[in-house]
Formats: structure tokens, C-alpha cells, sequence
């Protein structure tokens, strides 16, 4: 996405507040090029499941509940003119915009729902999180100006006490210094921390299963580990998963490690389950490698039978304190 409308550097109001008539257009229109990458294949991929034969009329209701929601973002977009182009006007389409995000997001899936229409209703979800995630910036929603990592695991913990009582899970952090950054990382680590919670059961080897967020400040660049003592990912059913779905050939040799990153390839899933509360919900693990590597760091992952440890890194220039 372009520099010019990241919410670290202020949202939508405050960097564009100082241009007006074709220079704002033309900044928008830019930042509007971006948001119909994902409407693009949101709502081309939406056609191509209501013209195959034999879809359900739940289903059909469902597709097209979806479609007319994201073609209501995409005409919204297009009220945008260089005449009507000043900021109170963007900022009403822009709210609009986002505010359908929610509504496709709770749109119920069909009783009756196939492997494969299930597997391409995740991946058209993902595109619209990722929509979701650009109208946010744009919006500089949930911009702190200053992001505690302490407080955002504090609150997820919070958030999702009875769920992890219930599942046997406890949630600890670990900070050798408090780390404060001028970049919201609240996706990020939700995202991580969610997935955690999600996937697996307790391994043979104890009844209690541990999720522990460490925060390594005195590592250059700085280091967050989420890990779990979960089932672990199988390496092997990872790299099978992306030789199906076509994004490596079969005759690729790769070891344990190489296969494991495929995990942030688009398309590929480890499962879970829904409803855990303050974590990015069905954002995947390719849209996380996307918001890390677009903030300046790098993602990882390693597992093995009963732990799964995933990283990501965090560039100075995006950290407050400790320096």
C-alpha cells in the first residue's frame, strides 16, 4: 500500500487535510486503486460460484448477500469526483464504506455448506478483512499514537478468561522491559494470540495447555515469540496443503523448516475454531505476514510435537521506548 495514507502517519484526515482539489483526487484516487485489488477478486470470485450448477438456494442467498455488500463499498467509492473530492465528503464515503465490512463479516454461512465452497468462502473473507484493514487505516482507526504491548495482552487475556478456563489454557507474557511503539501492532498480535487459542488440545504429556507471549527488547531488531504447547503442525500435511492448491510442484524438495513457512502462504489453513473474543477472526496467517512485512519486519514460525513457536520482528524506527 502507499506511504501516503498509512494510519501510523496519522489516518486519512490529518495527511490530507493539507491538499485540496486534483491533488486530493489524485491521492485518494490512489488509495482507492488499492481497494479495489481485493473487490476485484472478492466479487469476481462471488460470480463464479453463482453461475456453477447445482448451488443451493441457501447458498445463492448467501453469495449474494456478500456481493451486493462489497458492490455497495465498490459504488461508493465511485461517488468520489474531482468535484465533489473534499475531505468531509471522503471521510462520510470512507465510514460508510467500513461500516459494511461488519455487515458482510456477520453474514451467516448456508446450513448446507461444501468442503470446497467453505474453503473458497475463507479465502474471499480474507480479502475482505484485508479490505477491512485498508478502509481502517485510511480512517486511523484504533490509532493510539502510542501502542502498549502490555495493555493489548492484558486485554485479550481478559477478553477471553472463561473461554480459556474452560479449554485449560493459560495465557502468560513475558516483557524483559515494557516496549512501547508508535505503530499499532493490536492486529498483529491478536491475530497470533488468537490462533493459538484456537488450534489444538492439550498434548499427552499434561492437562493444561500454555500460551506464553514473550517480548524480547534487548534483541535487535526487537523479537516477539507467541508460543504454545498445542499439538504442534504437521510440516509435512502443510507442504501436501500448498502442493494442492497449486503453489509449489510436487517434485520440490524442501526440509522440515522450509515446509513449515508455507503456513504464510495465501490459501493455506491450519483450521480452528470461531468466536474468540478481541482476535482477528479468519485473517489468516498470510494476511498476518502481510501487516508484519508491511510495518518493516519479518515473520517465522517453528514447531515440533506438543509446541509451536511463531515470530515476528519489530525495526527501531517503529519503537518508542526501550531504545
Amino acid at each position: 500500500m502507499s506511504q501516503l495514507l498509512t494510519f501510523e502517519e496519522g489516518g486519512l484526515k490529518s495527511k490530507l487535510a493539507s491538499l485540496s482539489g486534483k491533488e486530493l483526487f489524485f491521492a485518494v484516487s490512489h488509495f482507492r486503486h488499492e481497494l479495489r485489488n481485493p473487490m476485484t477478486y472478492i466479487l469476481g470470485n462471488i460470480s463464479l460460484h453463482l453461475e456453477e450448477d447445482g448451488v443451493s438456494f441457501e447458498s445463492k442467498k448467501f453469495f449474494n448477500a456478500m456481493y451486493d455488500n462489497v458492490r455497495t463499498i465498490h459504488e461508493n467509492l465511485n461517488e468520489i469526483t474531482p468535484e465533489n473530492c473534499i475531505l468531509e465528503t471522503m471521510q462520510d464515503i470512507f465510514v460508510r464504506s467500513y461500516g459494511m465490512i461488519g455487515l458482510i463479516q456477520r453474514t451467516q454461512l448456508p446450513e448446507e455448506t461444501t468442503k470446497k465452497q467453505l474453503k473458497d468462502i475463507n479465502r474471499i473473507k480474507q480479502e475482505v478483512n484485508e479490505l477491512g484493514y485498508l478502509l481502517g487505516e485510511a480512517l486511523g482507526i484504533d490509532k493510539p499514537g502510542k501502542f502498549f504491548f502490555e495493555r493489548q495482552l492484558s486485554l485479550l487475556s481478559r477478553l477471553n478468561g472463561p473461554y480459556l478456563k474452560d479449554r485449560k489454557i493459560i495465557l502468560t507474557t513475558q516483557q524483559d522491559r515494557p516496549l512501547v511503539t508508535n505503530v499499532n501492532y493490536r492486529t498483529e498480535l491478536s491475530n497470533l494470540v488468537g490462533n493459538a487459542i484456537k488450534h489444538g488440545f492439550p498434548n499427552g504429556h499434561e492437562n493444561v495447555r500454555r500460551i506464553t507471549v514473550s517480548v524480547y527488547t534487548h534483541h535487535h531488531p526487537y523479537l516477539v515469540r507467541v508460543r504454545d504447547t498445542g499439538t504442534g503442525i504437521d510440516a509435512d500435511a502443510v507442504y501436501q496443503k500448498a502442493v494442492n492448491a497449486g503453489l509449489i510442484s510436487s517434485d520440490r524438495e524442501m526440509d522440515q523448516q522450509e515446509k513449515l513457512q508455507l503456513v504464510f502462504s495465501q490459501g493455506i489453513s491450519t483450521g480452528g475454531e470461531k468466536g474468540i473474543n478481541g482476535t482477528s477472526e479468519g485473517y489468516g496467517l498470510a494476511g498476518f505476514k502481510k501487516l508484519i512485512e508491511r510495518k518493516g519486519g519479518d515473520v517465522s514460525v517453528k514447531s515440533s510435537p506438543g509446541e509451536t513457536k511463531f515470530y515476528f520482528t519489530i525495526p527501531e524506527e517503529n519503537v518508542i521506548s526501550p531504545l
